[in-house]
Order: C-alpha cells, then structure tokens, then sequence
C-alpha cells in the first residue's frame, strides 16, 4: 500500500529520487529492477546489499558527483518501506519479477520487415541472404 503524498519520506518521494537517479546515469531499467528484486532486504540492507549489482543496470562508467551516496540513500529508504510493508520476501520479489520481464521485443522484433516477406530466408530477426 502506498503512503500518503504528504509523507516527507513516502513513497512519492521515493519514486521521484529513483526517477531522478535514472535520469542522471542512463539505465536499463529492466535490469535495475531485476536486481532490485533480488536484493535482500533488511533494516539495513543498504549497508548489507551492495550497490554494485545495481551499478551493473547503469549504460555509463561514470556516473555525478554524490551519485553514490544518493543511491545509498535512495537504497535505505527503500529498504526501511519494504520492511513496514507485510508482505513476504519471496512474495515481493515474485511480484517485481513479474512486472519487469527479462526480455522486451524492440520495435523492430515486434513488427514482421515488409523486406522478411519477401526474402526467402529472412525472418523477423534475421536474414541470411
């Protein structure tokens, strides 16, 4: 259940520094929250999670100045959230999973070529002519 708007340190809060973190390194976004499933989550899991497994969904090597501590922050909080909420581990990270698919078909995968009609050997992903 979210919390309220009005919760300085409430869910929007935390949606609105995640969405900002992203923004400021490019990340895959299915990546991150594949691994942010993964994570275990304790009172101080930022402290027990490394941060590395979610560097990993980042495209750049280089990341701001405070990057870092902000994630860690962002990483606390969100760990303190999850552990007000009752639901189980192994319940919340099924449910993240499964609205963060590990493949998603690009355009170009999702809609068959006008040329793979026409070419004997092509397919939607490829061609061998």
């Amino acid at each position: 259940m979210l919390r309220e708007a009005d919760d300085p340190q409430g869910d929007p809060w935390l949606l609105d520094e995640l969405h900002a973190l992203m923004l400021a390194t490019p990340t895959d976004a299915t990546l991150f929250f594949r691994r942010l499933a993964d994570l275990p989550m304790a009172e101080d899991a930022a402290d027990a999670a490394p941060t590395s497994s979610l560097a990993e969904a980042c495209y750049e090597d280089t990341r701001p100045s405070g990057h870092a501590e902000r994630t860690t922050t962002w990483l606390r909080r969100w760990a303190a959230r999850v552990c007000e909420d009752a639901t189980e581990p192994a319940s919340r990270r099924a449910r993240m999973l499964a609205t963060s698919p590990i493949y998603i078909p690009r355009n170009y995968a999702a809609k068959r070529p006008d040329w793979a009609k026409h070419k004997v050997g092509c397919s939607v992903l490829s061609c061998s002519s």
